[in-house]
């Protein structure tokens, strides 16, 4: 996925129609499996590259690549709501610039009340995978060139 803002926008919007048929927690897990089956498979150097998000109970990856100062992301999981919600962070940042990344804004998902449907230790997964992206995110910008 290519992106800009502008690409994040209307992926955003994508998501909350995507959404915008669930009712209850059911619904919305349900949503969240199908979302993360459509998470494409870490090659063998990716899987060895990735790596392992803290705060996140289930053992989810993510692998951060750079290419013209755009970020590319992948995740895998181990438990399917947690793909799920690996594939809308990655669905969200993949190919935006570092920048950018770094003022997404995701209060959309809480709004939407993602998050009311969600556990306690998977709204901190989410969370966690959010903020791991960003400081990683931080961390390449300071080694790319100008």
């Amino acid at each position: 996925m290519m992106g800009s803002m502008q690409n994040f926008v209307e992926r955003k919007e994508a998501i909350q129609d995507w959404f915008s048929s669930c009712t209850g927690q059911e619904g919305a897990y349900q949503r969240l499996m199908e979302l993360g089956n459509k998470l494409a498979p870490l090659s063998q150097e990716e899987r060895e590259k990735a790596k392992r998000v803290p705060g996140c109970q289930s053992e989810t990856y993510l692998y951060l690549g750079t290419a013209n100062r755009r970020l590319f992301c992948k995740a895998c999981s181990d438990a399917l709501i947690a793909k799920g919600l690996s594939y809308l962070v990655v669905s969200l940042h993949d190919g935006l610039l570092i920048e950018e990344v770094l003022v997404t804004d995701l209060s959309f998902l809480r709004d939407m009340g993602i998050f009311s449907h969600l556990s306690m230790n998977r709204s901190h997964g989410l969370n966690s995978m959010v903020t791991f992206l960003k400081r990683e995110a931080v961390q390449i910008l300071r080694t790319c060139p100008s």
